[in-house]
């Protein structure tokens, strides 16, 4: 899979990683319903509907993005399950529509069907309160358009995507009066965000991202350059800090060591040269 596009057979894998996680945390979410009513089921609504969708969508046998999202769409749609059920139902519902002709989406167009997403779900709810799921959903969406247009990375957007989820999700406490009084966030909002976790944690595993593969990039010149000499890469610790502060997330920087481990250890077995990382202590 290319970190440039997003296929019908990552997508499936993505839309299994966030059921999983959405499952895992079901209970979670129940404990977060006080709106509309306080009846505790958001989360099972929830994980039934999309474990309606994952059904379905394991049948099929697609690398079309716009054909497994359209059977995706067909599982939700019919085992949609409450008020959150529905309106997850319908998220997916316009993301499918949207993604119908394509085989394959990049970052523009995968940004354009979670907004087709949004549209939809807005459409189907006849008064939509601000404060819930739709509101996080709308705020995930339009960043996701924004940012689309600075990279070209599906798992960058995503980020993004899942960043701005988290940050509305706190913010609906303060858009329901409700909310703030018993002080949960929206439960259905929780609930998408931990379905965007899902779908994270699939990218994360399976790509890499540009941030990566320019540590890659500057590591091998590192190699390339000092093989002769590897203590001389200690004076280049102190700028290679600052390069992963800067442009690097935890996971990246996990890679990254993984990764200088792994041409360290292929460097010294090819060349049989001693990897000494301390500095000389002056003893003879």
């Amino acid at each position: 899979m290319s970190n440039r596009s997003l296929n019908g057979t990552d997508f499936t894998a993505m839309v299994l990683a966030g059921a999983e996680q959405l499952q895992q945390h079901a209970e979670h979410v129940n404990s977060l319903n006080v709106f509309p009513v306080p009846d505790g089921d958001t989360g099972t609504n929830m994980n039934l509907t999309m474990s309606a969708g994952v059904t379905e969508l394991k049948r099929g046998d697609s690398s079309s993005i716009g054909v497994m999202s359209g059977i995706l769409s067909k599982g939700l749609l019919m085992g949609a399950r409450g008020n959150s059920g529905v309106i997850l139902s319908q998220l997916f519902r316009g993301f499918s529509r949207y993604a119908a002709p394509y085989e394959e989406l990049n970052t523009l167009q995968f940004a354009s069907a979670l907004q087709s997403g949004v549209d939809a779900a807005y459409k189907a709810v006849v008064k939509p309160v601000e404060g819930t799921i739709l509101t996080v959903a709308k705020e995930a969406a339009r960043h996701a358009v924004f940012f689309s247009r600075r990279t070209n990375d599906i798992t960058e957007l995503m980020e993004e995507v899942l960043a701005k989820a988290k940050k509305r999700a706190c913010m609906t406490q303060d858009m329901l009066p409700v909310l703030k009084q018993v002080g949960v966030v929206d439960s259905g909002g929780q609930g998408l965000v931990y379905i965007y976790e899902g779908f994270m944690q699939h990218l994360g595993s399976g790509l890499v991202t540009s941030s990566t593969a320019k540590v890659i990039m500057y590591a091998r010149f590192l190699l390339l350059t000092y093989r002769r000499d590897l203590m001389l890469l200690q004076l280049f610790l102190p700028q290679m800090r600052r390069f992963l502060r800067k442009r690097s997330s935890k996971r990246i920087i996990l890679n990254f060591c993984m990764i200088w481990s792994f041409l360290l250890i292929d460097n010294w077995a090819k060349r049989k040269v001693p990897i000494l990382m301390r500095k000389p202590s002056g003893k003879r």
